[in-house]
């Protein structure tokens, strides 16, 4: 459940203590799954952008990488990464692949503020518009 509160503290903006959660978790061997590989290192990294570390974020990024391009969670929190990077159209790929890969979309998706860099990225708005 310790990841679960990382994520909670991310979103009530406490970084700091919530990165000293997933640092734990990394530290630990959490990650012998790959779903823990992509949520954790996920976070880890979006959360690093957060706070200025690129180079931990990059780390993060390749972690995600190593994962494959078939993990929906993985594809999502590189795509969270390379919108931090205003790296725009790899971010809405990575996207688009995180849908394919099952990713679930969600209204809750639209709103966070990592994907703020995409708002004004016509590809993005594009891909967030809804569809049928």
């Amino acid at each position: 459940m310790r990841h679960q509160y990382g994520r909670a503290l991310f979103l009530a903006g406490r970084l700091e203590d919530a990165q000293r959660i997933n640092e734990a978790l990394l530290d630990e061997g959490f990650l012998e799954r790959e779903w823990n590989v992509a949520w954790t290192h996920g976070l880890h990294g979006v959360i690093a952008l957060t706070l200025g570390d690129t180079v931990q974020a990059l780390e993060d990024l390749a972690q995600l990488e190593s994962v494959g391009e078939t993990s929906g969670p993985a594809l999502h929190h590189r795509a969270l990464i390379a919108a931090g990077l205003g790296e725009k159209e790899r971010a809405v790929d990575l996207l688009r692949q995180a849908f394919a890969a099952g990713f679930f979309f969600s209204p809750w998706l639209k709103s966070r503020a990592e994907l703020d860099p995409l708002r004004d990225y016509p590809p993005f708005q594009e891909l967030m518009r809804p569809k049928g």
